[in-house]
């Protein structure tokens, strides 16, 4: 309910008023790569749910997205801001990500719907499976692995910008 989204935008704001708010201690940030996707049978053509996606995010902040709408694939490239890949980075670290397990939720069988986020910071690479949301992630404490991975989630969703693709 409506609750439930204002406690994850409250969740979220936190997070990056922390990571924005952090001092810079002048020092070179470590490399940045993520490479994303959601998948499931169910968001291919000929299927209404919109759409399957592969994102790949390199350490300049060139971003190359590609979604399986019903007429083909469609590529795009954009450019982030270094303030764009700070407040990624912030958010990784903020959240834990590295020491997140490597699948959260459980795999269902009839969907098979797979957030995939596999994230490389400085030397550091970790690669993570959400399934769908677990029924009991609404009332998960506020720095459970399903929250943190939520919020990472969202942060690298948000860079699809293509309106047409609905499922998050």
């Amino acid at each position: 309910g409506s609750g439930f989204r204002r406690n994850i935008v409250l969740l979220v704001s936190a997070v990056l008023t922390l990571a924005l708010g952090a001092p810079d201690s002048g020092s070179a940030k470590p490399e940045l790569e993520i490479r994303a996707s959601i998948y499931s049978i169910n968001l291919l053509p000929p299927e209404s749910r919109c759409c399957a996606f592969k994102l790949h995010l390199l350490p300049s902040g060139a971003l190359t997205t590609t979604i399986t709408f019903k007429n083909g694939p469609v590529t795009s490239h954009s450019q982030l801001s270094e303030s764009e890949l700070g407040a990624l980075r912030d958010t990784v670290v903020a959240l834990r990500f590295f020491d997140l397990p490597k699948d959260v939720g459980v795999f269902a069988e009839e969907d098979g719907l797979e957030h995939r986020m596999q994230i490389r910071l400085g030397n550091r690479s970790h690669t993570v499976a959400l399934y769908d949301w677990p029924d009991e992630w609404s009332t998960a404490t506020y720095m459970s692995p399903t929250r943190r991975v939520y919020v990472v989630w969202s942060a690298i969703r948000a860079l699809i910008k293509d309106t047409r693709a609905t499922v998050r």
